[in-house]
């Protein structure tokens, strides 16, 4: 009859295993628990264990029952999620497509209009590139990277607007642009170190 010192032994033998098996970092691995990486570490090294629920949480990643991290033998993961690099090769093929609509638009104004700023296409093509990192940050990719995706949102949009406004009307002062990306920018940096202080609550 196992002791709970031997099933705690099993137990953080199992969590290291599977994560490994998954090919996660414990930084990965708390990312996608929403959790932070020191409270994978204390599990792993069987200083704190998690609850039940976050082992129910586990085993559904893990595509295993709870009652596995419990076993000695090993169970192969049958069902792995998307792996990271799907995700990133996603991401840029739809930036890819996004600069063949960008440049396809070009040469349609290059060809049919004589507008002399033709070339503002590929600005507001930075912009676009910047609101699809943005979608797949949310979805796919850390935090910190939303924080980056959306700072170049924030600095492609006030560049776009102050050319727009510069070239295509008769608006000369657009210096209150940039106190508005400004704004939009430490709104940003607060949410990122919010979403790092909820983390590290848990």
């Amino acid at each position: 009859m196992k002791t709970n010192r031997d099933l705690n032994d099993i137990l953080t033998d199992n969590l290291i295993h599977y994560r490994k098996e998954k090919g996660l970092t414990q930084i990965q691995l708390a990312e996608e628990l929403n959790y932070s990486d020191k409270s994978i570490s204390k599990w792993e090294r069987g200083e704190g264990l998690p609850d039940v629920l976050v082992l129910k949480q586990l085993a559904t990643f893990y595509g295993i029952e709870v009652d596995d991290f419990f076993k000695e033998e090993k169970k192969k993961i049958v069902s792995p999620y998307t792996k990271r690099r799907d995700h990133i090769f996603i991401g840029l093929l739809s930036i890819g497509v996004t600069w063949i609509v960008t440049t396809l638009v070009f040469f349609l104004i290059q060809t049919f209009t004589s507008w002399d700023y033709s070339w503002l296409i590929f600005i507001y093509g930075i912009m676009a590139t910047c609101i699809v990192s943005v979608t797949f940050a949310c979805i796919f990719w850390s935090r910190i990277w939303f924080l980056i995706t959306v700072s170049c949102l924030v600095w492609s949009t006030v560049l776009s607007l102050h050319l727009s406004l510069l070239l295509l009307t008769s608006l000369k002062d657009v210096v209150f642009i940039y106190f508005i990306g400004i704004a939009c920018q430490i709104s940003a940096v607060v949410w990122y170190l919010y979403l790092i202080y909820l983390k590290d609550k848990k």
